[in-house]
């Protein structure tokens, strides 16, 4: 006889609490990058090609966060729209070649944490682990 998958109510109650990361980029290679490693982390993950599409689905919902492509076209006023509209939303930016004044603009405009691209998996982790458990 096969074993259930969910062995018991707790068990589901752990499947569905499982935090979500969503991500907005508009370069799908990278979109479904972030994609399987946030799922190979171990989170829910939703994928975005752009700020619009993100906050025309996005539903405040506890233990979620959000990476946000800062390399996409207007990508700090992307930023400032989804914090101005969801300013309890953890958002971890990312971006290649980051400098310092778009790192201090990124922060300013809600960021929470900002993150050079390449980076390592386990630094992400520890960002959306940070982050899930502030919201």
């Amino acid at each position: 006889m096969a074993e259930p998958i969910l062995k018991s109510a707790y068990d589901q109650q752990q499947v569905d609490s499982v935090p979500t990361v969503h991500v907005v980029t508009t370069d799908r290679g990278l979109r479904e990058e972030l994609r399987a490693l946030v799922s190979g982390l171990g989170f829910s993950a939703k994928s975005f090609p752009s700020g619009r599409a993100f906050l025309q689905q996005y539903r405040n919902r506890e233990e979620e966060c959000l990476i946000l492509d800062l390399d996409i076209e207007s990508g700090q006023d992307t930023l400032e729209s989804i914090t101005t509209a969801h300013p309890d939303l953890t958002v971890i930016v990312i971006a290649k070649e980051l400098e310092v004044s778009s790192a201090v603009g990124a922060m300013r405009g809600g960021a929470t944490e900002v993150l050079e691209t390449p980076f390592q998996a386990r630094i992400l982790r520890r960002l959306i682990e940070q982050a899930v458990h502030r919201a």
